[in-house]
């Protein structure tokens, strides 16, 4: 079963590089078949929640406009699949990857200092207490729906980078 869900993430990652979408006739059955299996190994309540914590996470990110609907129904089949606590690690180390790569791309596509400025004053602000950080980093720039620039990072890919490196036991934070 193993193999069918890293051929899965495979292919999720390829086609968030390549095309920019996840499809949902992967992501979909993906879920699906994790909890499906997890119910056959007794453990439908972790896949359950890591299902559930994983969706409600990515639709926050979905709803704020930095991460887009593929990405999130990835995320939910990864929870389903490992839990919660396991994918919790795998955004942060998806996050430890996908940072070095937008700025890589925001620099190759001379946007650094332009969007980079948003977030010091996000950070910044946010410094100074909740509310006017929450405020300030909801003023930020939102993913366009029609088309996804080139200098924005393909997260799904990053996920898929850091559920390989949580599963062959690299790095855990959790």
């Amino acid at each position: 079963m193993e193999y069918l869900f890293n051929t899965a993430l495979i292919y999720c990652a390829f086609t968030d590089i390549k095309e920019r979408m996840i499809y949902n006739s992967i992501t979909i059955p993906l879920a699906l078949a994790g909890m499906g299996y997890n119910i056959y190994l007794g453990t439908w309540k972790q896949s359950l929640t890591g299902f559930a914590a994983a969706f409600l996470l990515g639709y926050i990110a979905f709803a704020a406009g930095g991460m887009g609907g593929g990405d999130v129904k990835l995320g939910a089949a990864i929870g389903a699949w490992l839990g919660i606590i396991p994918f919790l690690n795998i955004v942060f180390l998806a996050c430890l990857v996908g940072i070095p790569w937008g700025l890589l791309l925001l620099a190759r596509y001379g946007k650094i200092k332009e969007k980079l400025r948003g977030w010091y004053l996000a950070l910044a602000s946010f410094h100074f207490g909740l509310v006017p950080g929450i405020k300030s980093f909801s003023a930020l720039e939102k993913l366009p729906e029609e088309e996804t620039p080139r200098y924005a990072v393909p997260f799904g890919a990053c996920l898929v980078a850091g559920c390989f490196i949580y599963q062959a036991g690299l790095f855990r934070v959790f």
